[in-house]
């Protein structure tokens, strides 16, 4: 509820977790730009297959996430382009087929 006076502050907070169903361990690595324009590169380790990462951005930009770090070539199935903006992005499937749900610039891009 908002009541006059008060300011909605926007948020340029992200969050990206997920699931790789077929791969229960190793590493998984985010790229992206953060709302400094700076460059990003979050590494995990998979826990069960399972990733969190979270950050800021200043709306919607790019992101790759590896699923298979060992991996040195774009076109890989374990590299997965998609949206990122501020929002709660949930990630599903196996390396060669995620699911990417949780926000509408994805969406849009996709249809």
């Amino acid at each position: 509820m908002v009541s006059y006076g008060q300011k909605i502050i926007p948020t340029n907070n992200f969050e990206v977790s997920g699931q790789v169903t077929n791969r229960d361990a190793g590493r998984s690595v985010l790229w992206y730009f953060d709302d400094r324009n700076k460059f990003q590169a979050d590494t995990i380790n998979l826990d069960n297959g399972k990733f969190y990462f979270k950050g800021t951005v200043n709306g919607a930009c790019e992101g790759k996430l590896w699923t298979n770090v060992n991996n040195i070539n774009f076109d890989d199935v374990s590299v997965h382009r998609f949206l990122i903006e501020p929002c709660n992005i949930l990630i599903k499937g196996t390396d060669s087929n995620l699911r990417i749900t949780g926000h509408i610039a994805e969406q849009e891009k996709q249809n």
